[in-house]
């Protein structure tokens, strides 16, 4: 069903346009109007995004904030008079959302982090990565290098782009932007993470045969 084309679409728009011009605002249609907009067009808006982003850059679970804050630019706009009977109002509030989720997307991207090491450890002795010294972090990154031919092209690339680059890879967002330099084209984090668990399974191994191996339930 298209949500525009609704006898819902057509009264919220007349609660939201109806009730912000006049002087005073009339609170109770715009409190109407937003409260249907809340119920009726979260769904059909977040199929929208949905086919714009993956789950892995934006999750289920990101979508009911995203969604207040949508609402909260809405009002915002409506007490503007901002809104008019003429036009898409569920357009309009579709841009708003878009504009939201490219901002919390580039936001969540660069605050991931890279956790493709954090969970090794020597199997001796189960000392985990962030106590191995010097020597046996370059002895990991030896082999992983050695090893990168071994792997599915990408994931060779990736893995390649985290050693050169580390610590600096260890942010997502980096580690994204190098890759896309590497491979000339624009990246998705999707791919790149795509990538890291794919030369991660390729890698466990490897790494085994020389006294290193992941816990088990570890994520990228």
């Amino acid at each position: 069903m298209d949500p525009d084309g609704t006898l819902i679409a057509a009264e919220i728009t007349l609660l939201l346009a109806e009730g912000a011009e006049g002087a005073p605002v009339d609170t109770e249609k715009v409190k109407r109007g937003l409260t249907l907009v809340f119920q009726h067009w979260a769904r059909p808006v977040f199929a929208i995004l949905r086919g714009n982003y993956s789950p892995a850059e934006l999750p289920p679970g990101d979508f009911p904030d995203l969604w207040q804050d949508t609402i909260r630019d809405l009002t915002r706009l409506v007490w503007q008079g901002g809104v008019r009977k003429e036009g898409s109002l569920f357009s309009l509030v579709c841009t708003i959302t878009r504009r939201r989720a490219e901002r919390h997307v580039k936001w969540r991207a660069s605050h991931q982090t890279v956790n493709l090491v954090d969970d090794l450890e020597v199997s001796c002795d189960r000392r985990p990565w962030a106590d191995l010294n010097g020597s046996e972090r370059n002895e990991v990154f030896e082999l992983m290098r050695a090893a990168i031919p071994t792997l599915p092209p990408k994931a060779g690339i990736v893995i390649r782009v985290f050693i050169e680059h580390f610590p600096e890879t260890e942010s997502m967002e980096r580690l994204r932007e190098l890759v896309s330099k590497v491979t000339c084209k624009e990246e998705t984090l999707a791919a790149v993470k795509r990538g890291l668990q794919d030369g991660r399974e390729a890698l466990r191994e490897v790494l085994r045969r020389k006294g290193y191996e992941f816990r088990t339930g570890g994520t990228l």
